[in-house]
């Protein structure tokens, strides 16, 4: 075998494999989120589970169920009568039905997949064009691979399939819709942005769904570790929403899930100008903690915001001079108070003035709706740790930090 031919037991063959199932959940969480968000189009009495009995499963209000089996395959794969996909599913939903855990009454299913339904396949006559469905001959075909195949993959599908009477199986391809050539994983996240258009600005919408994504993806990560609710509900979904635009308000921004959990490594930040103006207060080392975790948490979401056009530099800029104008006002009154040669007590104590406004953050937020605290403390501290800023606490602290710092840069 030459050298550059690669069998499937090949490392780079388990890599692609490895890709396409990776692909495949995630579809299934995207293409859920989609499927919930048309149904809060008219309603919020519904709820939607994944990997419950099927990869998605929607409860309707009158307590019928949707079951859902979502296929993603490579570009210009067929759904042929003997496909894996096919006989999967089918055997998923009549094992769920022999045992009783599906009421074919109430019960509706589909399968979507991004493969082709050949002209005449049994994926075609099992399609929502009336044109072309029949369920009798879906059924016969069925029967006829049956017959004709010594598949040994597709063995306990057949055998599942043939486990339930004839009624039952007409019944269940009578509920039963094939959506091929359905969309992508990348398909369904263009979906996504048509349905949430008007949810915000157009030019936000992008960080509008991935905000919605994010959280989608975590809350069905609790429903997989069972470590949350099983299913997510119309009201959870709609409050969730209602919250989320609330962030993308003009007069407010979004404070991202994560942010405000951030924990720095303190030892990162020891060398920058904003710890040593801390130090140079005198405070204790939790509170320099405290103030690393606001520079963080802060320098993060202002990062993001700006990355992704929710706040122009320009509103930045305004912001910040805001706020040396507010410490100025606060460091004069403060610094004013101290007489000629002040002890270094003294002094101490008017810093100590001084970086209580900081940690009590009572400057202006940087939105009129956005009043996390954490921004307005960790915006003080980018400030402090820039020497073009001119802000500081300690009243000496220009000399002092030149003092500190030079000998380090020389």
């Amino acid at each position: 075998m030459g050298a550059n031919t690669m069998t499937s037991s090949t490392p780079t063959s388990g890599v692609f494999d490895a890709s396409a199932a990776a692909a495949g959940y995630a579809m299934q969480i995207r293409y859920g989120l989609y499927e919930a968000l048309k149904r809060l189009r008219v309603g919020l009495d519904w709820q939607i589970s994944l990997e419950a009995g099927d990869d998605i499963e929607v409860q309707d209000a009158p307590g019928y169920a949707n079951y859902f089996q979502i296929k993603h395959r490579a570009e210009g794969t067929n759904l042929t009568d003997a496909s894996v996909d096919l006989w999967k599913s089918l055997r998923i939903w009549c094992q769920a039905v022999a045992d009783s855990q599906i009421d074919l009454a109430t019960a509706s299913f589909i399968l979507v997949t991004t493969s082709q339904a050949p002209s005449g396949s049994i994926a075609s006559l099992l399609s929502s064009d009336l044109e072309s469905r029949d369920v009798p001959e879906a059924a016969r075909r069925l029967d006829a691979v049956i017959e004709a195949s010594d598949s040994r993959t597709n063995a306990k599908a057949y055998a599942a399939w043939l486990g339930l009477d004839v009624d039952t199986r007409r019944a269940l391809l009578g509920r039963l819709t094939i959506a091929a050539s359905g969309p992508d994983i990348d398909d369904v996240h263009e979906l996504l942005i048509a349905e949430l258009t008007l949810s915000v600005r157009r030019a936000q919408v992008d960080a509008f769904v991935a905000r919605l994504e994010g959280w989608w993806f975590q809350r069905c990560i609790g429903i997989f570790r069972g470590t949350q609710a099983a299913f997510i509900s119309g009201e959870e979904l709609d409050a969730y929403l209602g919250d989320l635009r609330e962030g993308f308000l003009p007069e407010n921004l979004p404070v991202d899930a994560d942010i405000p959990s951030l924990e720095p490594a303190l030892d990162a930040f020891t060398d920058h100008r904003f710890v040593r103006q801390v130090d140079l207060v005198g405070v204790g080392k939790s509170r320099i903690a405290s103030a690393v975790r606001d520079y963080l948490r802060a320098y993060t979401q202002r990062s993001r915001w700006t990355r992704e056009s929710l706040i122009i530099p320009d509103e930045i800029d305004r912001y910040e001079r805001q706020l040396i104008e507010e410490w100025r006002y606060v460091f004069d009154r403060c610094a004013d108070s101290l007489p000629d040669g002040a002890s270094e007590a003294l002094k101490s104590e008017v810093a100590k003035q001084i970086y209580q406004w900081v940690e009590e953050a009572t400057a202006p937020p940087i939105r009129d709706r956005c009043t996390e605290r954490f921004l307005v403390r960790g915006s003080l501290h980018m400030l402090a740790d820039r020497v073009e800023s001119g802000v500081g606490w300690h009243p000496e602290f220009t000399a002092r930090l030149i003092a500190l710092l030079e000998p380090a840069e020389i």
